[in-house]
């Protein structure tokens, strides 16, 4: 199992608010994510996408406590507080993003993560449910909260 955290989508979103690459790249990272994901796909890859949503007041949160915290100050960096002041650009990069690059063959699951605990369940869960395995327990794994963890429709509800 390998995950990625965000970098293959940096180009739809933080490149794009931050002016680090141009439409005609964007556009072409666009039209190229399906065939790679349903290459990947088609070879026996099993493609999960978690887009993992943080409300703006707890964004703002974590960053302070980042900036008390001598063991997560680190963590901070100018382009995460910048990012706030840039919010709308973001919530417009994040929502062109997930429409464009949400497949039949590889669909966003949206995760609500205000409250870390049930996001990592919500995570957990979905991989959990999306493979068959000796040993494997429907009711240990329990149901997926729809309010935590959707379709792309949870991104704009």
């Amino acid at each position: 199992m390998t995950l990625f955290d965000r970098s293959w989508y940096n180009r739809g979103v933080v490149e794009k608010v931050f002016d680090c690459c141009t439409d005609a790249q964007r556009h072409k990272f666009f039209d190229q994510v399906g065939p790679f994901e349903n290459m990947l796909e088609q070879e026996g890859v099993h493609l999960i996408k978690f887009w993992l949503n943080v409300g703006r007041a707890e964004q703002l949160s974590r960053f302070m406590e980042r900036e008390r915290n001598p063991l997560k100050y680190w963590k901070l960096s100018w382009i995460d507080v910048e990012g706030l002041n840039r919010w709308d650009a973001y919530s417009g990069a994040i929502d062109e993003t997930l429409s464009k690059t949400n497949f039949d063959h590889s669909p966003w699951h949206v995760v609500r993560s205000d409250d870390k605990r049930r996001a990592r369940l919500a995570v957990m869960q979905t991989i959990l449910s999306q493979f068959d395995y000796s040993g494997r327990n429907d009711t240990s794994i329990g149901m997926i909260d729809e309010l935590i963890c959707g379709t792309v429709d949870l991104w704009n509800a």
